[in-house]
This record gives C-alpha cells, structure tokens and sequence, in this order.
C-alpha cells in the first residue's frame, strides 16, 4: 500500500510540472505522456513515455530498495540522474545506458565523499576524494583505486605529491610533513624504499638509499 501511494504521489508530481505531458492512457498509448509500470518482481516506474518507452524524466526503484531519479533514453538509465542504495550511499551525475559513466558525485553515509570521473560505475580518471578525518586526495583513480598520479593531504598538514599505485605511495613523489621536513626520492608501498634525499626543517641533507623508512647509506659507485 505504501508504495502504491508513492506512485500516486509521483504521477501527481510529473503530471503539475510546468513542462509536463499529459497522463498516459493505456499501456498500448504510451507516447509523449506521463505513466507506470509496476513488474511482479517488485521493481515500479513513474515517469515520462516516448514511442512506448521510457524517454525523459522518471523515477525507477528496484525491490531491494535501489531508487534512481533522472533522466532516461530508450528504457535506460542515460543521462544526470540521481542512484541511491539502501545502505545510504549516493551517486548524482552523469549515466550512460546504466551505467555511471561521465562525471559525478559520491557520497557515502559516514560522510566520505567523491567528486569526479566515472567509467562503467567505477571511479577512473580525474577526481578528488575527502574521508570524513579532513584527510584528502586529488589526482588520478583507475577502477576505484588511488593510481597515477596525485596529492595527498592528510589533518595534520603533513602532504605527499607523487606516484601512487593501488592505493599506496608507490613510485617518485615528495613527502613534506607539517614541521617543515621534506624527502623527496623512491616509494614503495607507501614507505620511503630506493633512493631520496631527506631534508630537514634546518636545511641538514641526508642522500642516498632508503630501505623500509631507514637510512642504510650512499650509493657506491663502480
């Protein structure tokens, strides 16, 4: 009964917009008009019809809870939209036939946000990515993971600008902490592992081979 009523109440409100089309007749009329649809399964949608399908503005909630609101071409999801989850997880943004694909907004409900590209649902290219600590990072992202190449800044003012790899400072890159040290050299795994230079706040260097964040010495030289 619940979600008869939300269906009613979404007719109504497509039907009051100013640029609405008139109510569908029959499920045989379905052409420049408002309608539903209701499957056994669960899943309903309410919204606009063009050539018998569903073309232009609606709103589709599956039966497990998923609710999208936007745009539609052809039955698909293609255009600005906006897809929650049952779990409180959000996406506003850009779809193609289904699929988050364009740019795009992410928010989750600990309060962890996403703003930028997507491909196939997953978080590739160009974007910035805020946890709910201040902590940030702006740069590449390739199927959801932090690669390439991009800036760290975490709470406390410490700031890593470099390469990344599956999530972990993994190449050449800069790590400048809040009182003024700075190394500047190879990561792996997100510890300072290869060759850098360590320079303190008091302008003191130290250059050479790093294993797992310890100094071991210079490089010999043949």
């Amino acid at each position: 009964m619940k979600k008869f009523y939300f269906i009613l109440m979404l007719i109504t409100f497509y039907a009051g917009q100013s640029h609405a089309m008139p109510v569908c007749l029959s499920p045989d009329k379905q052409n420049d008009c408002v309608g539903s649809e209701a499957w056994s399964n669960g899943d309903t949608y309410v919204g606009d019809y063009k050539n018998g399908q569903r073309t232009g503005k609606g709103a589709y909630i599956w039966s497990n809870g998923d609710e999208y609101k936007g745009d539609f071409v052809d039955g698909e999801l293609t255009g600005q939209g906006t897809y929650s989850w049952p779990n409180g997880n959000i996406y506003i943004g850009d779809f193609v036939s289904g699929s988050r694909t364009g740019k795009g907004i992410s928010l989750w409900p600990n309060n962890n946000k996403y703003i930028g590209d997507f491909i196939n649902g997953s978080r590739t290219g160009k974007g910035t990515y805020t946890w709910r600590s201040g902590s940030s990072y702006k740069g590449d992202f390739v199927n959801g993971d932090i690669t390439g190449k991009g800036i760290y800044k975490w709470k406390n003012g410490n700031t890593y600008v470099g390469d990344f790899i599956n999530d972990n400072r993994t190449g050449q890159g800069t790590y400048t902490w809040s009182n003024g040290d700075i190394y500047k050299g190879s990561f792996i795994n997100g510890v300072r592992t290869g060759v850098g230079t360590f320079t303190w706040y008091d302008g003191r260097t130290q250059s050479g081979l790093y294993d797992r964040n310890i100094y071991v010495g210079t490089i010999k030289r043949k």
